[in-house]
């Protein structure tokens, strides 16, 4: 186990996910500790919903940032079948606790996917600070 301290202390365990995606399971809690390289695939608007660093996402409701964003991570954990599935159910998690990140994010990857001015724009936000896509909604 080479992290030695998570933001609920010491692990006892450690469940290597995929490269860069490892869960660690602590006395009192236990959560998901994401590569940093990994976590700038992840939407701006869902990093650091529990209020912990933005590679870090505890196991109760912000763990399925990371099922949504890697599910080919999830396959074989009992979540889902494939993707797709793991993405939805993930999803229905993220719409529970944290609804309008979980908007705020669909409307960046719509914006990246229509390309143009409004793609650009959201592929600069996308390295950075998003919120000034999704101001108001």
């Amino acid at each position: 186990m080479p992290l030695v301290n998570t933001p609920w202390g010491r692990p006892d365990e450690a469940t290597e996910y995929a490269e860069g995606i490892t869960f660690y399971s602590t006395p009192s809690h236990g959560g998901f500790h994401v590569d940093r390289k990994l976590v700038a695939k992840i939407p701006a608007p869902l990093r650091g919903l529990s209020g912990y660093p933005d590679n870090w996402y505890e196991e109760d409701c912000s763990w399925a940032v990371v099922a949504y964003v890697f599910p080919e991570a999830f396959l074989g954990r009992g979540i889902g079948d494939d993707k797709e599935a793991i993405q939805e159910y993930a999803e229905g998690v993220l719409n529970r606790w944290y609804p309008a990140e979980l908007e705020q994010a669909k409307v960046i990857a719509d914006l990246k996917e229509i390309g143009g001015a409004a793609g650009r724009a959201a592929r600069f936000f996308g390295e950075g600070d998003e919120s000034a896509l999704t101001e108001g909604l």
